[in-house]
């Protein structure tokens, strides 16, 4: 018997030896020495330093068919968003709108955001800066020259978001870092105008690099903060979603609905931050990895169609829902490939960009390399492995500035001097949505008009002034973006807003109308009402802004009206 089958019999068959747990026995020592010596042996060392790799590698890699589907989902969202905003291109992006250039230039104490919608104040200046995103997006959604189109698309994005924050949203900021971190990606690999020129597919199903494990864990930091933002014990009590069903700024009928069982409301508050906290977590297990990644995303997806569903959050479900696509493993993407519904797209793909893609029996010479064209530098440039190092460092950052927006449950502020980088690329972001708790006061705005013959209608409906609450609430707005703008008029920071908003509605209404019909003055007012467990209580009457539509008494129907206007401040 060798020295190994000595040890252990001498281990299994000593009492003493088993009660102190302490090798005595020259076998003993003989095992260890010799388990030690199989372990340091090279050929062991490569094998576990193989297996480690490969189960990083299948944490961090993502299918190249998820990052077409990223892709197209993206420039679909953009378009749409697009669509969305352009019903208020006036008045959200003119110098005849809410936000004009010059307030925007006092207001802005922030020098590093630049937007490229400030060179010119004229609706046709806008739409044709809409216009030119919507382009990039659907070149982006065919894959034509995809990192070109991306980087295009992300910088449009950051310009039209710099342009007028108040109608922002946390849907707004994963669009934008999404966008962001797919520069570094080969969205274009499959399923795209740039494959079928390239003539070859990729040697691999999955890439893996920096850049990848940075947009899984940017995906994943929107929910690992969010959780440690929610610091208040109604998202421990099982109360949360209840207050935030009752929130009618965004309640939808189910919502209203749902929110008289509280039983419902206590397992979807436990379910959704059970969720939330780990399921970001289980998606870079290295055990079953492809098998927890699916159980996980088809949660979250089930989470973010309940969230649309009851509330009106914009696109910020479907946003998150195209985040947690690169997640998707692969066998998932062969089972689509076999029940050919990706082979139905992507011959429906060819025959779209047929006039884009050439001559397909004329191979595309391949670009040439970052490296020729810079063998004359003494120092040898690998272009894979700086995008990867800035990737790691970006991602280090934005993790520090999520660390730092925790204050002051952690006293970790960024320091002032690294903050511009952030600001810059907007890489900037916060999580605290319905944080620390979902806000128990809500309510719902009425803009009391008199008209110059003294009749009185609610700008916000046309109608008569009705102080009672609406059936649904959330239906008083045109779009989530507007009622993204009126629930920041209410807060004391934007309060220098409410002029400006005023003068926009006195253009707005007073252009239509003619003689004694016109807006001699309006008051706008939010009726707030408060919800506590179990209760509601009655709403209260605040009085926000007051407003004068003309600079002096009203002109003659024959006169000159001054439609700029004058606030006053309650």
């Amino acid at each position: 018997m060798n020295l190994v089958g000595t040890a252990r019999q001498t281990r299994r068959h000593d009492p003493e030896s088993r009660r102190s747990g302490t090798v005595k026995s020259f076998g003993s020592f003989a095992l260890l020495l010799q388990e030690w010596s199989f372990i340091r042996s090279p050929r062991v060392t490569f094998v576990l330093i193989t297996a480690i790799k490969a189960r990083i590698r299948s944490v961090i890699e993502i299918d190249y068919r998820a990052l077409a589907a990223l892709r197209i989902s993206l420039a679909a969202v953009i378009i749409v968003d697009l669509i969305n905003r352009a019903q208020a291109l006036t008045a959200h992006y003119t110098d005849r709108g809410v936000y004009p250039r010059a307030f925007w230039i006092e207001d802005q104490p922030n020098r590093w955001f630049f937007s490229l919608h400030l060179l010119g104040g004229e609706t046709v200046h806008q739409a044709a800066l809409f216009l030119a995103a919507g382009v990039a997006a659907a070149l982006l959604l065919a894959g034509y020259r995809t990192r070109l189109m991306t980087v295009i698309s992300w910088l449009l994005i950051l310009s039209l978001h710099n342009r007028n924050q108040l109608v922002l949203q946390s849907g707004d900021t994963l669009l934008r870092m999404l966008l962001f971190w797919s520069i570094f990606l080969p969205l274009g690999a499959k399923y795209s105008v740039d494959a079928l020129r390239a003539h070859r597919a990729p040697g691999e199903k999955s890439a893996r690099s920096a850049a990848t494990f940075a947009i899984l864990v940017q995906v994943c930091l929107v929910y690992w903060f969010t959780v440690l933002h929610r610091t208040d014990p109604m998202w421990w009590n099982g109360k949360a979603v209840y207050y935030a069903l009752h929130l009618d700024l965004f309640a939808t009928p189910l919502g209203v609905w749902l929110r008289q069982y509280d039983g419902v409301c206590t397992a979807l508050t436990y379910f959704s931050i059970g969720l939330e906290l780990l399921g970001p977590v289980l998606v870079f297990s290295p055990i079953l990895t492809r098998h927890v990644r699916l159980v996980v995303v088809v949660l979250m997806v089930i989470m973010h169609m309940g969230f649309a569903l009851t509330m009106k959050l914009g696109l910020f479900p479907v946003i998150s829902i195209a985040g947690w696509i690169v997640f998707i493993p692969t066998h998932v993407w062969d089972r689509l490939d076999r029940a050919r519904l990706l082979s139905a797209l992507k011959t429906k793909l060819v025959t779209l960009a047929a006039p884009f893609a050439g001559d397909a029996a004329t191979p595309r010479a391949p670009a040439p390399e970052l490296n020729n064209d810079l063998r004359a530098f003494p120092i040898e440039v690998n272009p894979r492995r700086i995008a990867n190092a800035a990737c790691l460092m970006l991602l280090a950052y934005v993790f520090c500035w999520n660390v730092s927006e925790l204050t002051p449950q952690f006293a970790l502020a960024m320091p002032r001097e690294y903050r511009p980088l952030g600001y810059l690329l907007k890489l900037h972001q916060d999580w605290s949505m319905f944080s620390p708790r979902p806000t128990r006061n809500d309510g719902w705005f009425v803009i009391e008009a008199e008209r110059i013959n003294g009749e009185k209608i609610d700008l916000m409906t046309g109608n008569p002034p009705v102080w009672e609450k609406p059936e649904l609430v959330s239906r008083n707005f045109p779009s989530q973006r507007w009622r993204k703008y009126m629930m920041n008029l209410r807060e004391k920071k934007y309060s220098d807003h409410l002029l400006y908003y005023g003068r926009y509605l006195t253009r707005a209404w007073n252009a239509k109308l003619s003689g004694d019909e016109r807006i001699n003055t309006f008051d706008i007012y939010f009726m707030r009402e408060t919800t506590d467990y179990p209760t509601v209580e009655a709403p209260t009457k605040v009085h926000l802004w007051r407003h004068n539509c003309f600079a002096k008494p009203p002109p003659a129907e024959n006169e000159q009206q001054d439609v700029a206007g004058d606030g006053i401040d309650p």
